[in-house]
């Protein structure tokens, strides 16, 4: 079973809309980001930084997904993480996400959906 973050992110003011991915532990992953179904970014170096176009009031109501493939090419560990992270200005979010006891060789999918929302005045 993959694991997943799923959040609400509130956007407000001018500052830009960043989403980052990183692999932990020393594997090698791939990951694909969306924005209600359009492809926006998708890479295999890491950390994955996307900017989001448009202003943070055009993205009220969309949905930001991301779908990370990592594999388990270390031999010391048996362990593969992946940490999203979503922010705006000083406003962070972040979300680690791990699974123990994969085999050299392996394959674990892990996945964030994150919902923009009008920040509360």
């Amino acid at each position: 079973m993959a694991e997943h973050w799923g959040e609400r992110f509130p956007v407000e003011g001018n500052d830009p809309v960043l989403f980052k991915v990183l692999v932990g532990h020393g594997q090698l992953g791939e990951s694909t980001v969306s924005l209600d179904g359009d492809v926006i970014g998708e890479d295999g170096d890491y950390p994955l930084t996307v900017l989001l176009e448009g202003s943070p009031d055009e993205l009220v109501g969309k949905e930001l997904s991301c779908v990370t493939t990592v594999i388990n090419v270390r031999k010391e560990t048996n362990t593969v993480s992946v940490i999203y992270e979503i922010s705006q200005g000083e406003r962070v979010k972040r979300e680690p996400l791990k699974q123990k006891r994969v085999a050299q060789g392996q394959l674990r999918n892990f996945g964030a959906t994150i919902e923009f929302e009008t920040a509360q005045s």
